[in-house]
């Protein structure tokens, strides 16, 4: 999933959000709550319907934490970001076998 944002406005949006979270709190909190959730779902769903996971190890670590005024989805894994933006070419070596094999 790829999210393309324009900065060039984030002053203003800061100052905006901070008149509306001393205005309305508990809304403001209750949006960043669901937007931080449907954000961690959907990233989980990509991960199934894209053909991603083999274990369920990365959809798994997929989390998120929520905050007065932010919200955070993460993965625990060393190869999230792989996964997520794509490697480049590399080569795959056996470590403890002499060989590679899927069946």
């Amino acid at each position: 999933m790829e999210f393309k944002v324009d900065y060039s406005d984030i002053q203003k949006f800061q100052v905006h959000i901070g008149k509306k979270l001393i205005q309305f709190p508990n809304e403001v909190r209750e949006a960043i709550r669901k937007s931080t959730l449907s954000i961690e779902s959907q990233a989980k769903t990509n991960l199934t319907n894209n053909g991603s996971v083999q274990t369920g190890l990365l959809r798994e670590s997929i989390s998120r934490k929520v905050y007065v005024n932010e919200g955070i989805v993460s993965a625990n894994t060393k190869y999230a970001e792989g996964v997520e933006k794509g490697t480049r070419p590399h080569i795959i070596r056996a470590k403890k076998k002499k060989a590679l094999y899927w069946q």
